[in-house]
């Protein structure tokens, strides 16, 4: 009797494990299954949330959430939500391989950010709040292993070590120009200019660099402000080399672009101070973080071994995403459950 007892539970705990092991499954990565109702829940919790449907559809993508039939999910749609679960499977793998611990502040400060991507705290209450506390919990790893790759926080220390290494950067120039349509009229002013004529009252007079509600630099007597390396990016070269190595107080000879003919005098050169520089420094160290998860992420996901389930497509490892399988005619949905940006609700 005992022995037919001790068989009797061998057999059962050998069905629990064959049950286990054939729970329908939406992808595989890395040996790591995402189960196909996790996949339904989600798909069924943003069905569910009217407000959200409307502001994902209303992006100008042309993403559709159901899809033609009736109870069905659009299949492009599907794809998107299942690419998104690979990654956040794969983020949370990286976390563990990592040993990176997510403490409670960091599941506050996750809310705060998983909110923001939905849009509002309206939004977010038209979800069932599994499917929050899940988006929230996502969204602290995904912020935890980005903090581990890069400088980490922009901290006041680290921000001022920036700026003493790359003191060159923050040198600035402080430009003033004159625009005019032909190298004539450019001559002309310069000769104006030479004998002693006021370089803001022909600005405001001749430039056509007067465009928009405050007039342009026109009306500032010509002024562009005090530019750094960084802020010249968004001038063109031409503009840029016609002004680089021009003495302060001196006016240029004709300096032609695409916009027609300057004339750049430089009013002062100096050092933008750190107080001036942190708001763009600040900027710079979490886009060097971003770009560092960035990278990490693409690598992990081109070299994971992932399987999915053919109702759902494959997965194209070049374009990082899953591809929908062909739909017959009339077609284009699923009746069961069917690149979206890795924020939750973004």
């Amino acid at each position: 009797m005992r022995r037919l007892l001790v068989v009797f539970i061998a057999s059962l705990v050998l069905l629990s494990a064959a049950c286990g092991a054939v729970t329908p499954f939406a992808a595989i990565v890395n040996g790591d299954r995402v189960p196909q109702r996790d996949l339904d829940r989600e798909l069924k919790a943003i069905k569910g949330n009217k407000a959200f449907v409307q502001a994902i559809q209303g992006q100008g993508s042309g993403l559709s959430v159901e899809g033609s039939a009736k109870n069905t999910f659009d299949m492009a749609f599907v794809s998107r939500v299942l690419t998104r679960r690979i990654f956040y499977t794969l983020i949370h793998q990286q976390v563990e391989k990592r040993k990176l611990k997510i403490s409670g502040n960091d599941l506050t400060a996750a809310r705060r950010d998983a909110i923001a991507s939905f849009g509002s705290e309206d939004t977010v209450r038209g979800f069932p709040k599994s499917y929050v506390d899940e988006a929230t919990r996502t969204t602290a790893e995904i912020n935890k292993l980005r903090a581990s790759l890069g400088k980490g926080a922009a901290t006041p220390e680290k921000i001022k070590a920036f700026y003493e290494e790359n003191k060159e950067q923050y040198a600035q120039s402080c430009v003033s120009h004159i625009l005019v349509d032909d190298e004539a009229k450019a001559k002309e002013l310069k000769t104006q200019l030479d004998k002693g004529a006021s370089f803001e009252e022909l600005a405001k007079k001749e430039s056509k660099d007067n465009q928009g509600a405050s007039g342009g630099s026109a009306a500032k007597g010509g002024s562009l402000g005090c530019l750094t390396e960084r802020d010249a990016a968004g001038f063109v070269p031409e503009f840029v080399a016609g002004y680089k190595d021009l003495p302060v107080g001196k006016v240029s000879d004709p300096v032609k672009t695409q916009f027609g003919f300057h004339l750049i005098k430089i009013t002062e050169r100096k050092q933008q101070s750190l107080e001036e520089a942190t708001p763009g420094i600040t900027e710079q160290l979490g886009q060097d973080t971003q770009q560092a998860f960035n990278d990490m992420i693409t690598k992990v996901a081109r070299a994971a071994k992932i399987k999915i389930n053919p109702r759902y497509g494959k997965f194209d490892h070049d374009q990082l995403t899953v591809i929908p399988p062909k739909a017959p005619p009339a077609a284009g949905a699923t009746n069961t459950t069917a690149p979206l940006p890795l924020t939750p609700g973004g």
